[in-house]
């Protein structure tokens, strides 16, 4: 319901001082007709001709929907002309749970752009899946899942989501959890939405630093197999 260009939102981003912005990409749903998702991809790659000029670093967006011929066209075109590539429209993958469809879109997308490109995973924000799409060369996320997930009671842990009307003991020892503990059931519901986002994102930065030490133990692999199964 949003009218506006594509032109206008650059130049708006530019005037705020954004230091990472984006164009307009389309994102295409998975298993979309595929006539429709090379039409979107032509338009999103013709947003991303208006952004090579920008003053801030581009998040150029590689769309494609399933299609890993059309992810592979993307992330040749953008790959040559952006520092920093974001792999969009894979959050209802995820949602999903069509985990091996996200590692094909990704593998694509990282074979057909320069090994030096900075790689962003558009809406990754679930630590179950952080150290994966580690594993596969993601370096940057970004998601508003640990706000939105609080907002449907959903409590996060580093392997799975949970009800918060489910359960009897939280299993975490952050700051949020160790005040309220279960009692975090009973706050009205403007301030419980506020604390479980609080440990949503306690739980999502803990899992990054499990993974990140990991691969300073070079034992990424043995974590990534523990967190698959």
């Amino acid at each position: 319901s949003v009218e506006t260009t594509n032109r206008e939102i650059m130049e708006f981003q530019e005037k705020i001082e954004t230091d990472i912005g984006s164009f307009l990409d389309i994102p295409s749903l998975p298993d979309s007709y595929k006539p429709r998702a090379t039409e979107q991809l032509d338009i999103t790659l013709q947003r991303a001709e208006e952004a090579l000029n920008a003053k801030f670093l581009v998040n150029a967006g590689i769309q494609g929907s399933t299609y890993l011929d059309l992810r592979e066209k993307a992330a040749k075109e953008i790959g040559k002309k952006f520092n920093m590539v974001a792999i969009g429209g894979i959050v209802p993958l995820m949602e999903s749970y069509e985990f091996r469809k996200l590692v094909d879109i990704i593998i694509t997308v990282k074979k057909n752009i320069p090994s030096d490109r900075i790689v962003h995973g558009f809406g990754l924000g679930h630590p179950m899946i952080f150290s994966l799409a580690i594993s596969l060369g993601c370096d940057v996320f970004d998601s508003a899942a640990y706000a939105l997930f609080a907002q449907d009671d959903r409590y996060m842990t580093e392997n799975s989501t949970k009800k918060l009307s489910e359960l009897e003991y939280l299993p975490c020892s952050c700051p949020v959890c160790m005040k309220y503990g279960i009692g975090l059931k009973e706050l009205k519901n403007e301030e419980r939405v506020k604390k479980l986002a609080e440990h949503n994102l306690y739980v999502s930065f803990e899992e990054l630093n499990r993974v990140k030490q990991a691969i300073k133990e070079n034992r990424l692999w043995e974590f990534i197999s523990m967190r698959s199964r």
